[in-house]
């Protein structure tokens, strides 16, 4: 797994950190009309924050392919 700081350009699942000692959260990057967003999962399952991609600072991996 490689981590960047380059923000996702296309939507999908990805992991993401805001920096190496901090908690990963499996993202989802949605097409909300000309602004993706960024959905974040708790453990639980529930959508914990939604905030604009551009207004993110962090580390990313993926897209997360799904297993066959």
């Amino acid at each position: 797994m490689t981590w960047t700081t380059d923000k996702p350009n296309q939507l999908g699942w990805f992991w993401y950190r805001k920096d190496p000692n901090s908690h990963v959260r499996l993202v989802k990057i949605s097409d909300a009309g000309v602004v993706l967003y960024l959905r974040s999962l708790d453990e639980s399952g529930h959508v914990d924050l939604t905030v604009r991609l551009e207004d993110c600072s962090g580390e990313w991996t993926g897209p997360i392919v799904p297993p066959v």
